[in-house]
């Protein structure tokens, strides 16, 4: 019994002292698909009758199915507003909001966003904000317009991880804005906040 007892207070401490990651939210399954979301598997020509803009996502109240797509276009893609003969360049910047009830002045976050593929001819830059404070992060594809086509089991998985204070987040709504401002499409596969 002393023995059981010594055991359990040693994973207790344990516990204390590392603590499992908390994912805050989580956009999509990692699943190595797209078929969660919005316009899969091949509507993506419909992104701007349905995604242009500022668009809002709420966690806890939107759906993937309904409020997020699964193909994001970048500057140059013509089905998003952009191209060569747009004459300006969209950027489509997503909010996502979510609530924390809780803060701490310690510790980081990771912000991963997981892409089932990316086009390869025009390397994809994406801006992330997280209340107001800004990264940018290149993403090298290697996937063809197949893949835009709802292909998705040939595609070439990609992510981005991005780790951030935890003194960030406030206590009650916090934002994320996500857009391209470079470069071709990508296949969300995941958006997650730990």
């Amino acid at each position: 019994m002393k023995q059981f007892l010594l055991s359990v207070a040693f994973i207790l401490c344990v516990t204390e002292i590392f603590p499992h990651n908390k994912v805050l939210f989580e956009i999509g399954r990692q699943d190595n698909s797209a078929s969660e979301f919005a316009l899969y598997p091949d509507q993506y020509d419909s992104f701007l009758a349905n995604f242009s803009g500022e668009k809002s996502y709420y966690v806890g109240y939107s759906s993937p199915d309904k409020q997020w797509p699964y193909a994001f276009p970048g500057p140059v893609d013509s089905w998003g507003g952009g191209g060569y003969w747009a004459g300006y360049h969209p950027r489509h910047f997503p909010s996502i909001w979510f609530q924390v009830e809780k803060t701490t002045r310690q510790g980081d976050c990771k912000l991963s966003l997981f892409f089932v593929g990316v086009n390869h001819k025009h390397p994809v830059k994406i801006r992330m904000e997280v209340n107001g404070h800004r990264f940018e992060e290149m993403v090298t594809g290697k996937d063809s317009i197949t893949l835009l086509n709802g292909e998705t089991r040939n595609g070439t998985p990609q992510s981005i991880n991005i780790t951030f204070p935890a003194s960030w987040l406030v206590q009650g709504i916090n934002r994320i804005h996500l857009g391209t401002i470079a470069g071709s499409w990508v296949i969300f596969n995941r958006i997650c906040l730990e």
